[in-house]
């Protein structure tokens, strides 16, 4: 089955969503109708907008993302590691 192909949502097209959905007065179903996107999609693009968050490019995300994948260690795991190595050469000498 091939993959779907995924719709790219820039800053104006967000802003212009939910302006559509605040002032307009239209449901999330006739949004997504009119924009060609998954009711569900939709629905959460208004449920983070209502939460607070800002729009960030689906670039800059997959950046993010990559970027965490690659990392070897988070920096608890780091402080876990060092205050592990001390105690272990410590023991040691």
């Amino acid at each position: 089955m091939p993959s779907k192909q995924s719709k790219e949502i820039t800053k104006e097209s967000y802003t212009n969503m939910v302006s559509t959905y605040q002032t307009d007065k239209y449901t999330i179903k006739e949004i997504a109708e009119m924009v060609s996107l998954d009711r569900k999609t939709m629905g959460n693009i208004i449920k983070k907008h209502e939460n607070g968050e800002q729009f960030i490019h689906s670039n800059v995300k997959r950046k993010r993302t990559c970027k965490n994948k690659n990392s070897t260690f988070t920096e608890t795991e780091l402080i876990i590691y060092n205050s592990v190595a001390v105690d272990n050469s410590l023991v040691l000498r």
